[in-house]
C-alpha cells in the first residue's frame, strides 16, 4: 500500500510538471472564463451649468459652479465656451470643462449630452438638491443666466484668489491710472492720489 501511495505521488508530481512545461511553451495565455467586463463608473456628485449669455452671464455661471462645488463638495465642470471666454480675461480659473468630463465617460449611460443640457429646476431647495447629487451619479446642471448670489457671497475672500486678471490687463489698468494721476496733479496741483491696483 505504501509503494502505490508513492507511486499516485509520483504520477501527480510528473503530470504537474509535464503540464507546467506545456504552458510555458505555448505563445498564446490560455482562454479563461474568469475575466469580467467591468461596468463604466459614472462619477458622483457632478455639477455644470447651461452657458448663456454674454461675459457677465459667463462670470456668473462660472462663480455659481465654483460656490455650490465648493460649500457642498461637489465636482464642478463648466462648459467650454465658458472657459474660452473667461481664460481670455482670468489666469487661474480651477474648474475643467467639461469636454474632459465626457472624454473620461466611456460608456457612462447617466452622464450625456441629454443629461448634461437638462437643468435641474429645483434650486429653491438648493442644499437638499446639492447633498442628493453628492451621491449621485446624475449631474446637478444650473439653468442659464443663473446667479446664486447667497451661495457666492460668503465665498467672496476665496473668490479673489480664483479670478486673477491676466497682466497685459493689470498692465494697462496701471497705465490708464498713472495717467489720470498726472492729468489730475497739471489740473488741481499735486495732491495725493491713492492708486488702485488691480491685482
Amino acid at each position: 500500500m505504501k509503494n502505490s501511495n508513492k507511486l499516485i505521488i509520483i504520477f501527480v508530481v510528473m503530470c504537474s510538471i509535464g503540464l507546467l512545461i506545456e504552458v510555458i511553451k505555448r505563445d498564446k495565455p490560455i482562454a479563461t472564463n474568469c475575466r469580467r467586463e467591468d461596468k463604466p463608473v459614472c462619477p458622483k456628485g457632478v455639477i455644470t451649468v447651461i452657458d448663456g449669455g454674454r461675459l457677465c452671464n459667463k462670470i456668473f455661471e462660472y462663480v455659481s459652479v465654483w460656490a455650490i462645488s465648493r460649500s457642498y463638495g461637489l465636482v464642478p465642470y463648466v462648459p467650454n465656451v465658458i472657459l474660452y471666454v473667461l481664460r481670455r480675461l482670468f489666469t487661474h480659473l480651477s474648474i475643467p470643462p467639461i469636454s474632459k468630463l465626457v472624454e473620461s465617460l466611456g460608456n457612462c449611460s447617466k452622464i450625456n449630452h441629454n443629461t448634461l443640457n437638462k437643468p435641474n429646476n429645483d434650486v429653491t431647495h438648493l442644499e437638499v438638491t446639492a447633498r442628493k447629487t453628492s451621491g449621485s451619479e446624475y449631474p446637478f446642471v444650473l439653468r442659464k443666466y443663473i446667479i446664486l448670489v447667497d451661495s457666492i457671497v460668503p465665498l467672496v475672500g476665496e473668490l479673489k484668489e480664483e479670478f486673477k486678471y491676466q497682466p497685459v490687463y493689470i498692465n494697462i489698468a496701471q497705465a490708464r491710472l498713472q495717467r489720470a494721476r498726472a492729468i489730475m496733479n497739471d489740473k488741481h496741483g499735486n495732491r495725493e492720489v491713492t492708486l488702485l491696483l488691480l491685482i
